[in-house]
């Protein structure tokens, strides 16, 4: 707290710690909430610590502890700030118990004073299973794939070298050089990537260079939106490690993504050259990975008689419910939140969830009573507050009956 000119004093240690500490699954990823602490002394932040120990570490006064989301190594640790209540940690292990606990704090730096009497709130949660598996690969051998070439300067583009990529198959290339060195700021674009269905994402390429230019850039994007304009979208540029020279194709490394969860993720090759020097820059075999979240695996049988269609969906989604087997649906978002809960009675389920947000939501098909369930991954298209949805549902076969939940 700062009093005047010169003088600086302090906030006493929070009084109470939060309340309602706890831990669910998004997925794969692990979300933790809590109520705010309360008191006289309310917290500037609390600082939670993550580990498969559930002997976790005290904070010290006067001693800030650093973010670590990375809980891949077995620890890490969050600041978050007071009032917003809620966490996420995505960079977790398949069927791991992580075990975290919550201490508010005021001031910061040297003068960092948190609370330790008393218990610290403590929570846990297990990650379910999943699995690596390929989001995204081109090698450019027959066309571009799902990735898009854009032009902004100059009269050189992206080609594609039949030749001299890797153990001498086509790959990526781009120049600036014709006759002479020409100014150029050219891309060559993934596809959109939903990252919300996965964790620990990278990618992995194999690059080669020659001559002398400005390095290619390897960026991404979570708000372009694939109209063509780069420059209407916010980049963020990634390191790797690049070719040394003399078209000697080199591997990227893995390079990490996972910070970018997001249902429309853009790659992309920057490449640009001067009127003085245009490098030659080649690109080949790209693969973009991800672990799947297995938690919500599907049983072979209980499948047969769900299903939901199209998917993904911009608006209506009709449900089918073989022999009637289910005789409930639940909505939820990927956040666990419950849409709704309904009784269906037919065959056949339409419903409008174009007031939905954009994202995944996962539908669950309940038998009560053999107490058996199924719940299917379902993508919408559209975006609306989902606070304020109205959704209609119609059940057909052999009674009809309309659902309006507000």
């Amino acid at each position: 707290m700062i009093t005047g000119v010169g003088e600086v004093t302090t906030d006493p240690e929070p009084t109470n710690y939060p309340s309602d500490f706890g831990a669910s699954l998004s997925g794969a990823s692990i979300v933790l909430d809590w109520s705010d602490s309360d008191g006289d002394q309310l917290p500037a932040g609390y600082i939670i610590f993550a580990g498969t120990d559930s002997n976790l570490p005290m904070p010290t006064d006067g001693t800030p502890v650093s973010d670590d989301m990375d809980l891949t190594d077995g620890s890490g640790a969050m600041n978050v700030a007071y009032g917003v209540e809620t966490t996420t940690f995505s960079m977790v292990n398949s069927e791991t118990t992580y075990y975290f606990t919550i201490y508010p704090y005021t001031n910061a730096g040297a003068t960092i004073d948190y609370k330790t009497d008393g218990t610290a709130p403590e929570a846990n949660e297990t990650t379910p299973a999943f699995e690596t598996v390929v989001i995204e690969s081109e090698n450019f051998d027959v066309d571009w794939g799902n990735w898009q070439i854009v032009s902004v300067v100059g009269a050189q583009i992206w080609d594609r070298d039949n030749t001299y990529g890797t153990n001498s198959t086509p790959c990526a290339k781009m120049s600036g050089y014709e006759g002479q060195s020409n100014e150029n700021d050219d891309w060559l674009i993934s596809p959109a990537m939903d990252f919300t269905q996965y964790v620990n994402e990278t990618i992995e390429f194999q690059n080669a260079m020659n001559y002398s230019g400005p390095d290619l850039e390897l960026k991404i994007s979570t708000d372009y939106d694939g109209g063509g304009d780069p420059y209407s979208a916010t980049w963020t540029t990634l390191s790797y490690t690049m070719s040394g020279g003399g078209f000697d194709f080199t591997s990227s490394g893995l390079v990490d993504l996972s910070e970018f969860n997001s249902t429309s993720v853009y790659i992309a090759f920057h490449y640009t050259s001067t009127a003085l020097q245009s490098a030659t820059w080649e690109i080949d075999d790209i693969e973009i990975k991800g672990d799947e979240d297995l938690g919500f695996s599907e049983n072979d049988y209980l499948s047969t008689f769900a299903n939901l269609y199209p998917n993904p969906t911009s608006g209506f989604v009709t449900i089918e419910n073989t022999d009637s087997y289910f005789d409930q649906i639940t909505i939820q978002s990927i956040t666990g939140q419950t849409i709704g809960s309904y009784e269906v009675k037919g065959e056949v389920t339409k419903f409008d969830l174009s007031d939905l947000q954009n994202g995944i939501y996962f539908v669950t098909f309940l038998n009560s009573i053999q107490n058996q369930s199924v719940t299917k991954k379902l993508i919408t298209q559209l975006t609306i507050d989902l606070f304020t949805k109205k959704a209609c549902f119609e059940v057909s076969n052999t009674s009809k009956q309309t659902f309006f939940i507000q």
